[in-house]
């Protein structure tokens, strides 16, 4: 059943072979994105290098990079194929990468600064809301 889901023959098109119903794609990609952290964290806390790299001369963050990529890749390729009008492609890439770029923006600008500026003894003022305000007026379309 599994392998005829994947052949090309008779009247089956590609757009339905990349049209999966609920799967772990978006699972995958926070695992490998969560191997790359997982890399850095040798160097960062000082551990030395990542024990892959010892081994084979790559981390397991340049593994974790690529097949996030090529997931990433696959899922973009199936939104392109599910409505190919370029007007509509955009609009929608748009909105998925700008709206969480703004959600991270947000939290950076309004809840990070103020909280470090506090942790490293600096009062935090007026002032200070206002430069938050211009940092993000400044990045909203990067």
């Amino acid at each position: 059943m599994w392998s005829n889901q994947f052949e090309f023959g008779g009247s089956q098109r590609l757009r339905t072979a990349f049209d999966l119903q609920p799967n772990g794609l978006n699972a995958a990609r926070h695992l490998f994105a969560s191997v790359v952290v997982y890399s850095h964290a040798f160097e960062v806390g000082g551990y030395g290098l990542d024990p892959l790299k010892k081994l084979t001369g790559l981390t397991t963050g340049d593994l974790g990079v690529a097949y996030f990529f090529s997931v990433s890749g696959f899922l973009i390729a199936r939104s392109w194929i599910r409505k190919p009008k370029w007007n509509v492609y955009l609009w929608r890439r748009f909105l998925r990468i700008f709206s969480a770029f703004w959600v991270c923006l947000a939290i950076s600008a309004l809840i990070l600064y103020p909280l470090c500026s506090l942790s490293a003894g600096m009062a935090f003022t007026r002032s200070n809301w206002l430069d938050g305000g211009r940092y993000m007026f400044v990045n909203f379309l990067l």
